[in-house]
This record gives C-alpha cells, sequence and structure tokens, in this order.
C-alpha cells in the first residue's frame, strides 16, 4: 500500500477516534536506490512518522548501537537496501535485515512496557 493510501485510508480514521493515542509506532522500509536508503525509504519513513506525531504515538527510534546499523539503519529506523553501491541488484541482504530483527524486538519491548498505562493527561 502506498504511504499517501495508507495515511489517508488507515491512519485518517484512527486518528479521528483518538485510537492511537499512547500506542508504540515504528517505522521500517526498504528502496532499491543508489544512496544511503535509496528509492525514497528515508522520504516514507518521515512522513510516517510525521502520522504518528498527529496520532499521539509513543514512536520508536533505531538507537545507533543497535546490531547492523552501520548497513541497514538510520536514527528513524532500518531499510533494508535491495541494491548495491553501484546499482547492482543485490535483494535485501542478511546484514541489512539485522538491524530489522534488533528493531522489532525493540518495539515490542517498549509495547510491552507501556501495556496497560495511562501515558497521556486527558
Amino acid at each position: 500500500m502506498a504511504r499517501e493510501k495508507f495515511i489517508d485510508q488507515v491512519c485518517g480514521p484512527l486518528w479521528i477516534k483518538d485510537s492511537l493515542i499512547g500506542k508504540v509506532g515504528a517505522v521500517f522500509a526498504t528502496g532499491g536506490g543508489y544512496g544511503n536508503t535509496g528509492g525514497g525509504a528515508e522520504l516514507t519513513m518521515l512522513a510516517l512518522l510525521n502520522n504518528f506525531a498527529e496520532l499521539g504515538m509513543v514512536m520508536v527510534p533505531l538507537p545507533k548501537i543497535t546490531p547492523g546499523y552501520p548497513l541497514g539503519g538510520l536514527q528513524r529506523g532500518p531499510y533494508g537496501r535491495s541494491a548495491g553501491e553501484n546499482m547492482e541488484q543485490t535483494g535485501v541482504t542478511e546484514q541489512r535485515l539485522e538491524a530489522s530483527k534488533y528493531h522489532g524486538a525493540n518495539v515490542a519491548r517498549v509495547a510491552a512496557a507501556l501495556t496497560g498505562k495511562e501515558l497521556f493527561a486527558k
């Protein structure tokens, strides 16, 4: 689903109902272009994190100490780049997936720690 469609069709109705205030949010992205993320992955991350903030979500970043960060991450979250430095198609390598695995575990940890807690004043 394209990010605009996701934001309009999924996030919009949840925002109206205040359904995600205090819930945990995080981003993962893929891209195939040259550069750090390529293929629009960084813009997708920024757009989603902006929406998560508007929804009142608690966002989980990707700390630079995360295993796999140097090849597969930005502070916003992990990305699976599917092309090499010379635009050769490599697929998403295990090295690049490593940051995603740890990010998913961190998201689960934060969600477990916040379960049942009222985080924001009403």
